[in-house]
């Protein structure tokens, strides 16, 4: 179920589910004999969620009966032109529960379902017993709990399974820890604050990829400067020279899309690997996070904000907003505390401000000691159609899906008319353009081939015809595009 809670909030957050909600529905819940109307009417009354999962137990189903026997695939069948009926408008999970590997013979419960719906099968793999207790030093090392390896590691050789999945092993881990945390005695007087963990970008530093990152030469040229007088000075404290301790927050103005806040992280990592930063931890917010509901409680919640950046980044976006409603005091007791926290934590911790750079100018004018904190100021431009084409190529190499030359050259098109729109969304335009391709893809293949075998490259090409320009340009551009789950 972990895993199709993950896969539901991915989809959630890419734009592909209108909701997160979804229903459970246990298959082996039966006596021999019973059928299945009951778990037809828990269907109809979780249809409509974003997403509905079918739990099948296999390795109890001849013993207790259910709709999985050959009684009951009669009722089954039923049950699947339901869901296959429904298909466009729900998304559902098929769950074979400790299925072992020989889940989809021919005959088996799972074999049945696959010839009546069209199924992508994601499949656990299994391992050995050393290839568990592997995994097993793993999870331990991973959670700091070396002193009782070996006590893990027995769990495993005591098992009297032989074969392992990744969610086996990891069961037995969290039964072993929350024992180990229960029966441990911990001393806190020599407590160590712990080390962020490193990028998971292995061998790609962060300073990497934010010089590869596509256009913004400028913004790369003063964040270089930025990063070679933090280090300087860092230096000179070392050698015991003197250092006047300078401030390191900034401004970065620029409209959507920009990478503001994609380069104040890559930021956040460079000065922890520099050593400038104790940790790097990287916190974003806006207005809604520092006001508080009532004057006088919004110091404290500013304060809490600073507090867990510390060591890191506080990253406000929008800061700008902060300046709308100075006269009734919110936002002028949000600026006030915020000042004060850069200056009592300069050297602990760096501030951004972000947003526009006209109701940024707003914002500095809004406090006179705010502009004599801000120690660099970096305008991040608008893309040029070039760099968005470049964009474009290198998301469409994540995703690892390919363009024809003519929708190219389309494609080039509408950059040069994206470019001139007010509304135009920068990198974000580009995703939209792309997401909004894929679901043109799929309708157009679906009609193409229906339930016919599609070949590889059909599936990986975007063609001409599947790319337009939207009507609105903005994040907000390509709601009408969304796939079409009810929530």
């Amino acid at each position: 179920m972990r895993a199709v809670s993950f896969i539901i909030r991915m989809l959630y957050s890419r734009g592909r589910l209108l909701s997160r909600r979804y229903g459970v529905i246990h298959m082996n819940s039966y006596e021999g004999g019973q059928d299945c109307d009951g778990e037809f009417q828990q269907f109809l009354e979780l249809h409509d969620c974003a997403s509905v999962v079918a739990v099948f137990e296999n390795e109890r189903e001849e013993a207790e009966g259910g709709c999985l026997t050959k009684d009951g695939r009669e009722h089954l069948s039923g049950l699947l032109e339901f869901m296959d009926g429904s298909s466009l408008t729900t998304l559902y999970f098929i769950i074979a529960v400790s299925a072992g590997k020989n889940a989809e013979t021919e005959g088996s419960p799972l074999s049945f379902i696959g010839e009546k719906l069209p199924l992508v099968r994601m499949r656990t793999g299994f391992g050995t017993r050393e290839q568990a207790v592997a995994y097993m030093k793993e999870l331990v090392t991973r959670s700091g709990y070396e002193k009782w390896i070996d006590d893990a590691v027995n769990q495993i050789r005591s098992d009297v399974r032989t074969e392992y999945s990744i969610g086996i092993v990891s069961g037995i881990f969290r039964n072993w820890s929350r024992r180990v945390l229960c029966n441990t005695v911990y001393d806190y007087r020599n407590a160590v604050l712990p080390v962020k963990a490193k990028s998971k970008n292995k061998g790609c530093s962060a300073y990497k990829r934010l010089g590869d990152m596509i256009g913004l030469d400028r913004v790369k040229e003063i964040i270089d400067r930025i990063i070679a007088v933090t280090v300087v000075s860092k230096r000179r404290k070392a050698l015991g020279l003197e250092d006047e301790g300078r401030s390191r927050h900034m401004i970065f103005t620029g409209n959507p899309g920009t990478a503001k806040t994609t380069v104040a992280r890559l930021l956040s990592e460079i000065l922890r690997d520099e050593g400038i930063l104790s940790h790097g931890a990287f916190v974003e917010c806006g207005r809604s996070d520092l006001v508080a509901k009532y004057v006088g409680w919004t110091a404290k919640t500013v304060k809490e904000m600073f507090n867990r950046a510390e060591g890191g980044i506080l990253f406000i976006d929008e800061a700008y907003s902060l300046a709308n409603d100075v006269d009734r005091g919110f936002g002028a007791e949000a600026i006030d505390t915020i000042v004060q926290e850069m200056e009592n934590r300069r050297e602990r911790m760096i501030v951004i401000l972000a947003g526009y750079a006209g109701p940024m100018k707003k914002l500095l004018d809004a406090n006179a000691g705010l502009s004599s904190r801000i120690a660099f100021h970096v305008d991040f431009p608008d893309y040029s159609p070039d760099d968005l084409e470049g964009i474009m190529k290198l998301m469409l190499r994540e995703r690892r899906l390919d363009i024809s030359d003519t929708a190219l050259d389309k494609c080039r098109g509408i950059f040069r008319q994206a470019v001139t729109r007010e509304d135009f969304g920068n990198g974000r335009f580009v995703r939209n353009l792309i997401e909004g391709a894929e679901l043109a893809q799929a309708a157009r293949l679906r009609k193409q081939y229906g339930r016919r075998p599609i070949s590889k490259r059909a599936l990986i090409e975007l063609a001409a015809e599947d790319f337009s320009l939207p009507e609105s340009l903005n994040d907000r551009g390509n709601e009408g595009a969304r796939i079409g789950f009810l929530g």
